[in-house]
């Protein structure tokens, strides 16, 4: 999804300008592979179900897999998953613009 692709951008461009990052990022998404309800269901949580919602990956979990299930999403998923690529695009566009002619001296 374009979510996906602007992180990725943006994660690339951060761990070539600072390569100690790297190992950061691979242990950061290690952690949200767990945290994110793709090998459990968020009504396990039971009365805490709400708090899988402060993972960003969760709502991009779930835009793809609720219609493989037959359930139908809710308005604040796509709500959220479009916000939070319009956000991820401005913050993009300003990096590229301020630091995107450096690229090939991080290289």
């Amino acid at each position: 999804s374009a979510n996906t692709i602007l992180i990725g951008y943006l994660c690339c461009m951060i761990t070539t300008r600072y390569r100690d990052f790297y190992p950061l990022i691979q242990a950061i998404l290690s952690a949200a592979t767990l945290l994110t309800p793709i090998i459990w269901n968020k009504e396990m949580l039971g009365s805490k179900m709400e708090y899988v919602y402060l993972n960003p990956l969760s709502f991009m979990i779930e835009i793809v897999r609720d219609p493989i299930i037959d359930k139908i999403p809710d308005l604040k998923i796509y709500i959220y998953n479009v916000s939070l690529i319009f956000v991820l695009y401005l913050i993009l566009i300003t990096v590229v613009k301020f630091k995107g002619k450096r690229i090939i001296f991080w290289i």
